[in-house]
């Protein structure tokens, strides 16, 4: 019996933690589009937000995290840039209108900057992307999951995830890029099971 459990314990207590860290993301990702779309819907399109601000980034992202914040449940705001959630979550906005240059990973979506999600607080847990750290668009189509099956190889052929696991984990609802990253496909296997 110490031997079947030995065995399985461990096993269980991580698919409990991906599970959990799963709930959260995608959590944190209805809370992030929902805030996004009472912004747009009280201050319009978010193309129209840096309007007149020149190169002044930090005044991008100020207004940003400000009109973002006002409809979120913010225990702690940190800089102009940066907040943590109610529920621990740590939130940090990096806003790159109008640099024409960088474009969105999805196709028709003007792309105006990321927004980094720590669900388990600044300094705690891992800090590593697709573990505890992931990734999300600034659109205007919306809060978008980095990447997608646009990159074939966008779950990481490491098993690390990176910020390609955002996409991953919402679509998906699994974090099996820890686990088997080489048997997975987003056209074929999505999880090891």
């Amino acid at each position: 019996i110490g031997v079947v459990a030995a065995l399985t314990i461990p096993n269980l207590n991580q698919s409990t933690g991906d599970r959990e860290k799963v709930a959260k993301l995608k959590k944190v990702y209805a809370n992030l589009e929902d805030a996004y779309g009472r912004a747009t819907a009280v201050y319009g399109p978010v193309e129209t937000w840096f309007a007149n601000d020149g190169d002044d980034s930090e005044a991008w992202e100020t207004r940003f995290t400000d009109r973002l914040t006002e409809f979120m449940k913010v225990s702690k705001k940190i800089s102009y840039d940066k907040f943590d959630l109610a529920d621990g979550t740590n939130i940090f906005s990096l806003v790159r209108y109008p640099q024409a240059n960088i474009c969105s990973h999805y196709e028709n979506a003007g792309y105006f900057g990321s927004i980094y999600v720590d669900i388990d607080g600044a300094n705690k847990g891992k800090n590593k992307d697709g573990y505890d750290w992931f990734e999300f668009e600034i659109t205007d189509q919306g809060i978008l999951p980095s990447n997608t099956e646009y990159y074939e190889d966008g779950i990481g052929s490491d098993g690390e995830g990176g910020y390609y696991a955002t996409a991953w984990v919402i679509q998906n609802g699994n974090m099996d890029y820890l686990k088997c990253a080489d048997e997975l496909s987003w056209s074929g296997q999505t999880t090891c099971k």
